[in-house]
């Protein structure tokens, strides 16, 4: 039988094909691949911002000597508090974690770990940020009367707070990577390390191991498929810094990757997706190096002494300040882009897309990236000057007792006065307020 209206029928069906189409377009875009945005503040505050929700932490018995607020994705945060009976934050008796839900402030989970109190010594290290393996590491550490180190690695599902635990016989450190747990033993002085990497699935054998030294630390950075071992990790946007020595080897097979960086005193190393950046000073030399991934050095770039860097992981450029004035080199090539010789003793406060912020002398200057070209300069006084964090519209800066945000071209939006010991912090795309004596947290918006 032959359709009565094959043209209609025919114009039905474009219409149903073009229908399922832009469905499956928009499930794409929703995809969790989606690149994310450089701004750790994901929606503007155009106006002087209040307090959401405030949640308390202790007793009230005293000050709480370490509070860190982790980003644990989008609307996210793990809170983490050390108590501690000794006042140094790395001896904490108790390690509580409670990751909250930012948009209401309430609790999604709890978990509390503790060590002995009745060790000799005892000493516990976690990530600077959350990942994005669905699980976070920490390691508990106690030391015996013979100095002999046991440790206790906790792995954390970041949906429900269950939680796995590795027993080691040594000073061990972890971190997380896709669905890897990757630990690092060591007698205590970092001489002789041993890394194991496990299936987050499988605890019981791990599933490749080797031998690391010459790294002078053992804490651990992973990036792509390599894996750093070194003295002192932070984490920023997904990047990691090591002021200290640090070593290379590819995390699958453990092999050493040929990484040579000049054995500075001050050294900083940036990861970032394509490789390395070293930077560091012997005090009459400054050295840049630019290393790829598998360790051949791209191009290095000698400068004055009492130069510092920025480093970002969405920033194509390296920024110097000190001995030259201010210098922007490009990340691939080594080549100075600008310079800007009258901006001495500046400090980068903050990159941005299409912005650089400077404070030099007793002001805060917004320059062209692209450029150097100063775009707006601002009076300011307070020579502690330090950004949480920035959105779409604004960057947000705090000193001595206030916070303040711009518009990324320099006009002030608005002022808010802070409590005494309070800073800010972002998480899961939020500005965040920290009360210094580790007692509270509260969101701003």
């Amino acid at each position: 039988m032959k359709p009565k209206h094959p043209v209609l029928w025919l114009l039905l069906g474009i219409v149903l094909i073009a229908v399922i189409a832009v469905a499956v377009i928009q499930l794409v875009s929703r995809s969790d691949d989606a690149p994310a945005t450089p701004f750790s503040v994901h929606e503007d505050i155009h106006e002087l911002p209040t307090t959401q929700w405030t949640r308390s932490y202790g007793d009230g018995s005293g000050m709480l000597p370490d509070l860190r607020v982790l980003d644990a994705g989008p609307g996210r945060a793990l809170v983490v508090v050390a108590v501690d009976v000794s006042g140094y934050t790395a001896t904490a008796t108790q390690l509580d974690l409670t990751m909250v839900d930012l948009d209401s402030g309430e609790e999604i989970w709890a978990s509390m770990a503790e060590l002995d109190p009745d060790a000799f010594d005892r000493q516990w290290s976690g990530p600077a940020r959350v990942g994005e393996a669905g699980y976070v590491a920490f390691s508990l550490r106690n030391q015996d009367e013979d100095r002999q180190w046991s440790s206790e690695i906790r792995l954390y599902s970041t949906a429900d707070g269950s939680v796995e635990t590795l027993t080691v016989d040594g000073y061990a450190t972890a971190t997380m990577a896709d669905e890897t747990l990757y630990v690092a033993e060591s007698d205590g002085e970092g001489r002789e390390i041993a890394v194991r990497a496990y299936d987050v699935e499988d605890l019981g054998a791990p599933r490749a191991e080797f031998g690391v030294t010459g790294t002078g630390g053992q804490e651990l950075c992973v990036r792509e498929q390599t894996l750093v071992i070194g003295e002192y990790v932070t984490g920023s946007g997904g990047s990691c810094w090591f002021p200290g020595t640090a070593v290379a080897v590819d995390r699958t097979s453990g092999e050493a990757l040929p990484w040579s960086v000049p054995g500075t005193a001050g050294m900083q190393l940036r990861l970032d997706e394509d490789g390395l950046v070293a930077a560091g000073g012997d005090g009459e030399e400054y050295v840049v190096t630019r290393l790829a991934d598998d360790g051949t050095q791209v191009w290095s770039v000698s400068v004055e002494e009492g130069a510092s860097t920025n480093g970002y992981p969405w920033d194509d450029f390296v920024v110097i300040t000190g001995g030259d004035g201010l210098v922007q080199l490009d990340l691939e090539t080594g080549e100075e882009r600008w310079t800007r010789p009258d901006v001495e003793d500046g400090r980068v406060v903050l990159t941005m897309p299409e912005r650089l912020l400077v404070r030099a002398d007793d002001e805060l200057l917004w320059l062209d990236s692209a450029t150097g070209e100063t775009l707006h300069a601002a009076l300011q006084a307070d020579s502690d000057v330090w950004s949480p964090g920035a959105s779409p519209s604004y960057v947000y800066l705090q000193g001595s007792g206030w916070l303040i945000a711009y518009s990324h071209d320099g006009d002030e939006a608005w002022r808010m006065p802070l409590k005494a010991r309070h800073f800010g912090t972002t998480a899961g795309g939020h500005l965040l307020l920290i009360g210094w004596d580790g007692t509270e947290v509260s969101l701003l918006r």
